[in-house]
């Protein structure tokens, strides 16, 4: 008598799933991941790399470049940092340091000038942590939307 395997519904499922999972696996689909976003508003203009998919306890970077398009020197820009991202990861670190919670200062912004303010920090809380960089200066905002998924 010959054998026949009988799998159900939810049988067949789970044995899709199990197949997708490692094919996902090759396209990175799990994997570390990096984005890019620019936002610009008068003569600001911030563009921002950030890591988009990390692992839990990975130590990341989220980098800023600000500049002055203006023809004018700008006595101070300010770049702050979305509390809602920052509050969900471990130990913030900003350089240069910030002046105020998750706010840093720039001084002396020269015309065309740009300059790089980053945060690093540890992966703590699992899930989607989304919020903004912006720069701002005498009532101009340039806004970058971010997000990171942190995985287990």
């Amino acid at each position: 008598m010959k054998r026949r395997l009988k799998l159900g519904g939810w049988q067949l499922l789970g044995v899709g799933v199990l197949v997708l999972i490692p094919v996902l696996s090759m396209f990175k689909v799990f994997g570390a991941g990096q984005a890019s976003v620019t936002g610009q508003a008068g003569a600001i203009r911030i563009d921002v790399d950030y890591p988009s998919r990390i692992r839990h306890g990975s130590t990341e970077t989220v980098t800023a470049l600000v500049t002055n398009l203006g023809a004018s020197a700008m006595d101070t820009m300010t770049v702050v940092f979305d509390s809602g991202y920052v509050g969900r990861v471990l130990e913030p670190r900003f350089v240069p340091s910030a002046s105020r919670a998750f706010e840093v200062d720039l001084i002396g912004v020269a015309p065309k000038e740009t300059r790089k303010v980053q945060l690093g920090f540890n992966a703590e809380d699992y899930g989607r942590h989304a919020g903004s960089v912006s720069a701002r200066h005498a009532g101009d905002t340039a806004r970058a939307a971010i997000a990171t998924f942190v995985f287990p």
